[in-house]
């Protein structure tokens, strides 16, 4: 967030006396998630990494072997379904978030890169919310056991086919398939999702 960093705790200083100071952050955002990672490096350690955050840190996560990253694509859509502008600013702002994404997936999917990347279709985040979470909290925690016993409070999504409709029929290429939307009492219905090693 530009305006705070922050942990679960909302606390002023992680572990390492680390302060919760974004000018301190930005000034070495490597140097910052190091130093982070580094006071917790015999826990698990997990962080949300958001397309309007600092894209600097974007080759050190590709490169480091330990890393594994879940993402679901076109996931950003979610933000400008509620957006409170007009549609020609939802449109810039959608071609600005595509444009990020793409070159996300080009640094994971560079010869070099190391992390392991996991990719989940939003139609399937979507459609399944329960077995999605559960898919990605084990690729992240492989020693995580058991099912979700509460599912997080989500934001609606209604309109979100409509919104993809509009969008493509501006020129935006967007790989999203509405998925039908299941009961509590179907089978859970999800794609695998593919992985960049």
């Amino acid at each position: 967030a530009r305006a705070h960093v922050a942990n679960a705790d909302r606390a002023d200083h992680f572990p390492g006396n680390l302060p919760a100071e974004p000018r301190i952050r930005n000034r070495n955002p490597k140097g910052y998630l190091a130093n982070l990672l580094w006071a917790n490096h015999g826990q698990h350690q997990s962080f949300l990494y958001d397309f309007r955050d600092d894209p600097r840190i974007l080759t050190a996560l590709a490169h480091d072997e330990e890393a594994t990253i879940v993402m679901i694509r076109h996931a950003w859509l979610i933000s400008l379904l509620n957006a409170n502008q007009s549609f020609e600013a939802t449109l810039a702002t959608a071609r600005r978030y595509l444009r990020i994404e793409q070159r996300f997936l080009e640094a994971f999917g560079k010869t070099d890169a190391t992390a392991n990347l996991v990719t989940l279709p939003l139609e399937t985040a979507v459609g399944d919310p329960g077995a999605s979470l559960e898919l990605a909290i084990s690729q992240i925690d492989p020693g995580s056991h058991g099912r979700l016993r509460e599912m997080p409070e989500r934001v609606t999504v209604d309109g979100l086919d409509a919104l993809v409709r509009k969008l493509r029929n501006r020129g935006l290429n967007l790989d999203y398939e509405p998925a039908p939307r299941r009961n509590d009492d179907a089978k859970p219905v999800y794609q695998k999702p593919y992985a960049v090693k």
